[in-house]
């Protein structure tokens, strides 16, 4: 098979969801017969940045891998940071696209890539204020990542005007540092999450934050979400999700960012476009989980977050949600129907919709996500699937992974 182009990933190791991107290059690549080669980078200990590629053996830098294998473009995914020389991506002579969780205004370390693919702030403080706002409370507050964070920063800017806007009353937390963590941080976070008037509703920059947040509040003995209704950024589930209270997060457009990557690299690579490119994504809205979600009745609240755990596993039934809440059936269902507005059947197959799409979004073929999501037959996921989409799994599947843009 002859390749029309040769297109090199660079991804920070040990990172899913590069890895993630990787996959979708090569498989927009095969529809333009590129040449995908995947090298992955990391921090030396002395600064300097280390690219392993086998079985091509370079001497460990980009440049180096760049002239052995002559690509016609070039795809970063991870932190830009490690290329903190702009030489070190202008001298490549290629196109160079990269994506970013977030770019307040293109900084030195950005500007000798080509392309930027990015998140949409304004989205990301738009449905987090839409979410956060409301819980009808009157106070809000936002936890910055560090002081130096372009991003975080303006994220928290970003936020307060929405909060203002509406009439409700801002807080800032201050760091005393000028990096993420510092030993007195936990204590004086504690303090100023004391201090804040109760309820109110904490965004936190990012989820490794947001979990921090979580962990103080519960530590300071507040009810969650009643006192405190903390909301990340970024939807990591390897954090969302393993943390108690569970965390509620703004997930980003991952699987939009790739395409929308592998798209602007072709197009760079075609027409040869000076100057640098920027692109932004919105963000796919907030997963709602236990750290935001008001409930009147503890019993019900419980059981969503059973449901939330638990529903994708072989055999899961509606019995199981109804042993766990201590009651009989039909007061279970009378209290999911007065609390939830909805049925627990509906409640079991929302949450199990939701993971089928993160996995077809992620390229699993149906008949492979029928069965990760807990359901007896690929029949009864394509049933149910159709129901609540208005589609097939498959077609849902191709138009979440689009990456061709005509």
């Amino acid at each position: 098979m002859s390749f029309s182009k040769t297109v090199l990933v660079i991804i920070t190791k040990s990172d899913a969801k590069a890895r993630q991107a990787c996959s979708r290059l090569r498989e927009y690549g095969a529809s333009r017969r590129w040449d995908v080669a995947l090298a992955e980078c990391y921090l030396d200990a002395d600064g300097s940045v280390t690219v392993d590629q086998a079985p091509i053996h370079v001497d460990g830098s980009l440049s180096a891998l760049v002239d052995r294998l002559a690509p016609d473009g070039v795809f970063i995914c991870g932190d830009l940071n490690y290329f903190d020389d702009r030489r070190k991506l202008t001298r490549l002579g290629v196109p160079v696209v990269a994506t970013s969780g977030a770019l307040a205004h293109p900084c030195p370390a950005r500007a000798g890539a080509r392309g930027f693919v990015v998140t949409d702030e304004e989205s990301v403080v738009t449905e987090a204020a839409r979410h956060l706002l409301s819980l009808g409370f009157d106070d809000f507050g936002y936890v910055p990542f560090f002081r130096e964070a372009d991003w975080s920063r303006q994220r928290g800017e970003l936020f307060r005007r929405r909060v203002v806007a509406a009439g409700k009353a801002f807080h800032l937390y201050e760091r005393r540092g000028h990096i993420p963590r510092t030993p007195f941080e936990p204590e004086s976070l504690a303090s100023w999450l004391e201090g804040l008037p109760k309820p109110c509703g904490i965004l936190a920059a990012n989820d490794v934050e947001g979990e921090e947040v979580l962990r103080l509040c519960v530590q300071c003995g507040f009810r969650i979400p009643n006192d405190m209704a903390v909301l990340g950024v970024d939807n990591r589930t390897e954090i969302c999700e393993n943390i108690s209270p569970t965390l509620s997060s703004v997930a980003m457009d991952l699987p939009g960012q790739y395409a929308e990557a592998a798209s602007l690299l072709a197009e760079l690579m075609e027409s040869g476009t000076r100057g640098q490119v920027v692109r932004t994504i919105p963000v796919r809205g907030v997963v709602e989980r236990a750290s935001t979600r008001l409930m009147r009745d503890a019993r019900v609240a419980r059981a969503q977050e059973f449901i939330r755990v638990h529903a994708c596993e072989e055999g899961f039934a509606v019995r199981d949600v109804v042993m766990s809440m201590c009651v009989c059936r039909t007061l279970a269902d009378r209290l999911f129907r007065k609390v939830a507005g909805t049925t627990i059947l509906n409640e079991i197959h929302a949450a199990r919709i939701d993971r089928a799409k993160e996995l077809l979004a992620a390229g699993k073929k149906p008949d492979f996500v029928a069965a990760e999501c807990g359901y007896a037959s690929y029949d009864d996921f394509r049933r149910v699937f159709r129901q609540r989409t208005g589609t097939t799994a498959s077609k849902w599947a191709r138009s979440a992974r689009h990456v061709v843009r005509e």
